[in-house]
């Protein structure tokens, strides 16, 4: 989807394995994987076009979905009016208690 629509990816992950999966798909745009483990951060270098951050997660999904953006404008690695497409991986869901994958394709307003 993303490489149809040519929009980042941007994904949180605990365990690094969404990311790791997005990576070998090898999309034509970046993969910025939000984590909050500095381990698996560290990990997630290695794999080709993921660009890892370590990032606390809040309980609220939004709140987390906005920090990241504003993370991400504001070392201008998006802009704001461009649209990316945020995963979430299922197998440790973050803000669900069933395992489920997650994907929307948002606008990014501040």
């Amino acid at each position: 989807m993303a490489n149809t629509l040519n929009t980042p990816i941007v994904v949180f992950t605990r365990t690094g394995s969404m990311a790791i999966l997005l990576s070998h798909y090898r999309p034509s745009s970046s993969i910025f994987a939000f984590t909050n483990k500095e381990r698996i951060k560290q990990r997630l270098a290695l794999y080709q076009g993921v660009i890892p951050i370590y990032m606390q997660f809040s309980d609220d999904a939004e709140e987390t979905f906005s920090r990241a953006l504003k993370l991400l404008t504001g070392k201008n690695l998006v802009e704001e009016g461009e649209f990316i497409t945020l995963v979430q991986s299922g197998a440790q869901p973050i803000w669900r208690r069933e395992s489920t994958h997650h994907i929307q394709v948002r606008k990014v307003e501040l």
